[in-house]
């Protein structure tokens, strides 16, 4: 059975090193408190206002992998990435201006620019640890970018 609990916690020590990447370049960048949704409304709730790394006026969505890549978004072992569940990417507001996506092997990371967002499509795809069918936004890692071109925007909105 899938532990939400244990996953959310992961997920929050993976936003936690994200947060300590971009402050290492200088950025300021803030991981709110962790907090377990308990029922069905604090999940709703949740999804529509949870921010995984704030830098400013912007959100930055992490998503964790248990594969092995690098920094380098071709190291990524596959030619399409699952960015989001459809109705968890359309009920972020304000939408993330980049999606990170981190190894948990290596600790490799790059980005996913929503700017593309509209080039993204969608496929119904089961959810082996969750036991569900969801639609999610599929991307091809061709429009990935080098996790350096993120820190570059956030220098540049500072400037």
């Amino acid at each position: 059975m899938f532990d939400y609990k244990s996953a959310m916690e992961s997920g929050h020590a993976f936003n936690k090193i994200v947060a300590m990447r971009l402050e290492s370049e200088g950025i300021s960048a803030e991981v709110p408190e962790f907090s377990f949704a308990k029922s069905k409304e604090e999940i709703k709730d949740y999804t529509l206002n949870d921010k995984d790394v704030i830098v400013g006026d912007n959100v930055i969505e992490v998503k964790s992998r248990n594969l092995s890549f690098s920094d380098n978004p071709d190291s990524f072992p596959y030619d399409d990435l699952i960015i989001d569940t459809v109705s968890g990417y359309e009920a972020k507001d304000p939408k993330p201006i980049a999606y990170v996506m981190v190894s948990q092997v290596t600790g490799g990371m790059f980005i996913f620019p929503t700017a593309f967002a509209k080039s993204w499509r969608v496929e119904r795809k089961y959810d082996r640890y969750r036991k569900h069918e969801d639609n999610f936004y599929l991307a091809p890692k061709t429009f990935a970018r080098p996790f350096s071109q993120l820190i570059n925007k956030l220098k540049d909105n500072n400037a």
